[in-house]
Parts: structure tokens; C-alpha cells; sequence
């Protein structure tokens, strides 16, 4: 899913008054949560940090492959439903998020080697 895909996609399932460059700034919250989190947590994985300009970068491939996209979409509606102070929807469309990314998260941790970190040696006596 694309940049634009993702805004695109959220604006027709839920009305809003925010710019593309608000939900762009928010997809770059979650890009950067899932290589913080993640992808760069997997052995050779060494992503930078995403800042993403709607402008610049509506047709960049965001990270997360489907069929876990659709948490773009959760995430950046409960961004709407936060700001709007519509806490029950918020409540909903974090569950949704939540699930979603714990499903993606698990699956790519299991298909992944994680990195291996440097132990001191021991010196048994």
C-alpha cells in the first residue's frame, strides 16, 4: 500500500477535516514504530527512520504488505477519532489496530531470525 493509498482509503471510510500532510505526518508515527519495534529488530535489517511529506512521498510503499496493510487504515482513523475527542470509535478502531499489528508483528518475528546480540564472555571457575 502507498502513501496516498492509505489517506485515500481512510478519507472514504471516515469523513474528515484533516489535511494529507497531518495523515502523513501520522503514518510516519507507525512506520517508525514498526522499525523501531520490528523490522530492524530482525537479523540484517538496519531501516532509517521515515519522515514522510505527502507532497514527496504519496507514492511510496509503505512498509507493512498486505494482508496486515489495513492497519494503516485503523491506525489513522483512531488518529481522526482521537483529535475529534470520538472516544468509543477511537476505543474500536485501536482494537482493530491492535490485532492487526500484533497478527503482522507475530508472523514476522516467526519468519525472521533475530539479531543476535554481543554477551560478555563467561569465565566459569
Amino acid at each position: 500500500m502507498k502513501v496516498k493509498d492509505a489517506i485515500e482509503k481512510t478519507n472514504q471510510l471516515k469523513a474528515n477535516v484533516y489535511s494529507e500532510e497531518n495523515m502523513s505526518e501520522w503514518l510516519s508515527e507507525l512506520e517508525n514504530y514498526a522499525i523501531e519495534s520490528v523490522f530492524n529488530r530482525a537479523e540484517g535489517n538496519n531501516f532509517p527512520l521515515v519522515k514522510y511529506s505527502y507532497e514527496d512521498d504519496e507514492e511510496k510503499e509503505l512498509m507493512i504488505p498486505d494482508p496486515y496493510s489495513e492497519i494503516y487504515i485503523y491506525y489513522l482513523a483512531a488518529k481522526i477519532d482521537y483529535w475529534n475527542k470520538e472516544l468509543d470509535s477511537y476505543n474500536n478502531n485501536m482494537s482493530m489496530y491492535n490485532a492487526s499489528y500484533s497478527s503482522f508483528a507475530a508472523k514476522y518475528r516467526r519468519e525472521h531470525m533475530p539479531k543476535q546480540t554481543k554477551r560478555p564472555p563467561v569465565f566459569l571457575h
